[in-house]
């Protein structure tokens, strides 16, 4: 159950912030406490109005704009100006986008209709995470709950499940995904106790529940962590 104190914050997901101030991994049984705020399948880009709170830092949220997403391996279905597109409707969108940034996103390094990532997730979730930490509001929900949404449910375009970057070699789809949220605990940190905004702190603090917890979790609306393979 989670309990919401007069300024905002998350009073019963102490136990993910504690985590997240240590480093260290939550048990399952302390997993099962944040109550989810609602299925966020579908919700990016999609929910209610949300008030946007006055930017953190511009520059963090700029990363996006120095990748080279056409270096990026792909499927033939994957555009690398679409990627562009959709960071731009997350940030700034407009009555021209051909559907709500969410989707556009889903879309854009992924088949949202199929459940599948592409390659280019990794690098789009790096780049979320930084908007993340900078735009409160409804940037922050929409990029929340795309990654809700694919660490619940998607996998790894068929091919592409493993491939090979310059930098690093041979790169595991999930492992780099799971890794990139890990390693930025300090903004799940930031975000899941930012009294400005309780409902970006509620999907924070799911976020790292569920990577913590490993690929394909979800926090049900009863507080429980479920795997979509449990069933």
């Amino acid at each position: 159950m989670v309990w919401v104190a007069s300024n905002g914050v998350i009073a019963a997901a102490g136990f993910v912030l504690a985590s997240l101030e240590t480093g260290n991994r939550a048990s399952r049984a302390d997993l099962i406490v944040v109550q989810r705020a609602g299925s966020c399948a579908g919700l990016a880009g999609k929910s209610g109005p949300v008030e946007t709170v006055p930017a953190v830092s511009c520059g963090m949220a700029e990363g996006w704009m120095d990748i080279d997403w056409a270096a990026i391996p792909g499927p033939p279905e994957y555009h690398p100006d679409h990627v562009v597109r959709a960071f731009q409707a997350l940030l700034h969108p407009t009555a021209e986008d051909w559907s709500d940034a969410g989707t556009m996103m889903r879309f854009a390094v992924g088949n949202d209709c199929g459940g599948s990532i592409y390659p280019a997730a990794v690098e789009a979730t790096r780049a979320m995470l930084d908007l993340i930490a900078a735009y409160p509001g409804e940037p922050r929900t929409v990029a929340l709950c795309v990654l809700l949404d694919w660490w619940a449910g998607f996998d790894p375009e068929p091919g592409y499940e493993q491939y090979d970057t310059a930098e690093a070699g041979r790169v595991d789809l999930i492992s780099a995904m799971r890794d990139t949220v890990l390693n930025r605990r300090e903004v799940l940190q930031q975000a899941a106790t930012d009294p400005r905004d309780p409902r970006g702190a509620r999907l924070a603090a799911q976020l790292w529940t569920c990577a913590q917890a490993g690929w394909g979790y979800a926090v049900e609306d009863d507080g429980s962590l479920h795997h979509r393979f449990d069933d």
